[in-house]
């Protein structure tokens, strides 16, 4: 007979990761890096071939007898694994993307909740714009690369238009959904409003009706009786957790990560455009950035950087009428975010965002409410009541309900036996 572990133990057991943090990590690189370089390989660029010729040619054979590089790969991790964790490591690499899909990303999303809520419209506005921005975004992808290689100027001047295009796109929607009328919580308060109708109407209303034609000492009614006061239960309940996560949230500063990172990204993506920009008015016109050896992607990108922030961190600089108009621009356009947007979205996005959440939270409040109110109306029980009635039917499902809202699992009342 095994010996059971004492309570503390068997918790410290379980908080046990499966696998050494070394491995873990080691095991999550490799699966991240290998998917990466099949993606950049299958849809963007040769990268192992361009890494190769530019920064180790000596190891040029490997690519050449690629064969026996992988067969070699294979035969030494199977070596050092041994069989049983070599076939795991196969298995997690193979099918790292549906794992990271189906297990990670729930859990990430289930661990924060309030990351996740204070995301949302971000989410809600990636699916609503979901085709307008998929066109974008390849017409911008594609004016990248027809500036990177190629040579005629009546192509990398439309390439320069839809990229300049595309930002002015970006500020001016920005600014539109500060001034929306209805902000993403909003609308998902009129949707929560006008699903509740339906929900009442044919669920609770229904079951009840069709509950009250059967005879009150009937199986059927009892079984019909358990089961209104189960769906009661977990509606309110449910809305209740909603509630409280969205009140969390409000009360917090975690909504502010959403407005800061849409910051940060439209700063990125300015930061990126002009340097895109730069290096296309240098093929355009050569020289107009000096010292001229200095002046490709890269560098420019820097002094795209150091124009939007003003910090002056690269020795190149603008000599060509253009490029100087160009750079002037851009700290315009650095002035238009600190003023404007940095405004806008801190502060009338902001509100407006808490105050479409406070409507949610009311919505969910006034549903839980009116379910109370159907009990008492027609059970003539309270949520309370309700609880211990269930926690004799179904003590599971009443503790898992209590568990999820952080409350303390109760014990189900022991059963008469009928024996004195």
């Amino acid at each position: 007979m095994t010996k059971a572990l004492p309570p503390e133990d068997t918790a410290n057991a379980e908080k046990k990761p499966r696998i050494a943090p070394a491995a873990w990590w080691l095991r999550e690189g490799a699966a991240a890096l290998i998917w990466s370089f099949v993606v950049i390989k299958l849809f963007v660029y040769d990268i192992d071939l361009y890494l190769i010729e530019h920064y180790a040619p000596r190891l040029k054979p490997l690519v050449t007898f690629r064969f026996f590089t992988i067969l070699g790969t294979i035969a030494a991790l199977w070596l050092t694994l041994g069989g049983r964790h070599f076939r795991a490591f196969v298995a997690y690499v193979l099918f790292y993307p549906l794992v990271v899909l189906f297990w990670k990303l729930p859990r990430l999303v289930i661990g924060n909740w309030a990351v996740a809520i204070a995301f949302f419209p971000a989410l809600h506005s990636a699916i609503v714009t979901f085709k307008a921005s998929f066109i974008w975004t390849t017409l911008v992808l594609l004016a990248a690369l027809t500036i990177s290689i190629s040579t005629s100027k009546a192509l990398v001047i439309t390439a320069m238009t839809v990229i300049a295009l595309y930002l002015v796109r970006h500020y001016v929607a920005r600014i539109r959904m500060a001034f929306r009328p209805s902000s993403t919580f909003t609308d998902i308060a009129k949707l929560i409003r006008n699903l509740w109708r339906h929900i009442e109407d044919q669920v609770f209303k229904k079951q009840i009706a069709e509950a009250a034609k059967l005879d009150p000492d009937s199986a059927d009614y009892k079984s019909k009786y358990q089961g209104n006061l189960t769906i009661l239960y977990l509606f309110a309940n449910v809305l209740g957790f909603v509630a409280e996560k969205l009140r969390d949230v409000a009360a917090s500063r975690k909504l502010d990560i959403y407005f800061i990172g849409t910051l940060v990204y439209t700063l990125a993506l300015t930061v990126f455009v002009f340097g895109a920009q730069y290096w296309a008015l240098e093929k355009l016109i050569p020289g107009s950035f000096q010292p001229r050896d200095e002046a490709g992607f890269w560098p420019l990108l820097g002094y795209s950087f150091g124009t939007l922030t003003t910090a002056g961190i690269t020795r190149l600089t603008a000599v060509s009428g253009l490029a100087q108009v160009f750079s002037y621009l851009e700290v315009v356009a650095g002035l238009f975010i600190l003023i404007i947007l940095v405004f806008v979205i801190l502060t009338i996005l902001r509100e407006r965002s808490k105050e479409g959440m406070d409507q949610v939270i009311d919505e969910l409040r006034r549903k839980v409410e009116r379910i109370d109110d159907v009990l008492q109306g027609e059970y003539s029980l309270t949520l309370g009541q309700t609880e211990v009635i269930l926690l004799t039917v179904n003590a599971n499902m009443v503790n898992w309900m209590r568990g999820l809202r952080g409350m303390q699992a109760l014990e189900p009342p022991e059963k008469e036996t009928g024996v004195t």
